[in-house]
């Protein structure tokens, strides 16, 4: 029949087990937190070369203003000299065609890299709503523990230029 010593060691294998359990769920919750602490650090990362990148562009964009100012001074020179006027106006037009795209160019970056944060910010925050990750290009999203799946979709949908 089943004794108390029966009954002592099934009540012992079940507080194993049970021990067993509760340290797997840990283990669970470790790994997630881990996750979802290396999406968090990855998103400030992103955050940190996006603003490297807008100083870089502001560098740029001051660069150009010197570059206006020269083709101030090349104006005045040719208001002077009539000789080499029909030169100078070619140059002219040569140079301030360059700063145009370039200008266009750089103004374009920042636009984009502005919307790119501010997609960034609003993918954060619905991660932060709902345990979604949402792509910051378009409208996918994956559950928190599809992390490696949004990397490779980020990196075959929307790669860098």
């Amino acid at each position: 029949g089943s004794g108390p010593s029966d009954l002592i060691s099934e009540n012992v294998a079940l507080k194993q087990e049970l021990a067993e359990v509760r340290e797997r769920e840990k283990m669970k919750i470790a790994v997630f937190e881990q996750k979802e602490n290396n999406f968090r650090e990855g998103i400030k990362d992103l955050r940190g070369q996006l603003v490297a990148k807008t100083l870089e562009v502001e560098k740029k964009n001051s660069l150009l203003t010197d570059k206006g100012e020269l083709i101030d001074s090349l104006r005045l020179e040719a208001q002077e000299r009539v000789e080499g006027e029909r030169y100078l106006k070619h140059q002219k037009a040569q140079l301030e065609k360059k700063l145009k795209d370039e200008s266009d160019t750089f103004y374009q970056v920042i636009s984009d890299m502005q919307s790119q944060l501010n997609a960034f910010h609003s993918s954060y925050q619905k991660y932060d709503q709902n345990r979604l990750i949402k792509c910051p290009f378009c409208p996918a999203a994956y559950e928190a523990s599809q992390q490696q799946l949004l990397e490779e979709h980020v990196q075959r949908r929307h790669p860098v230029t």
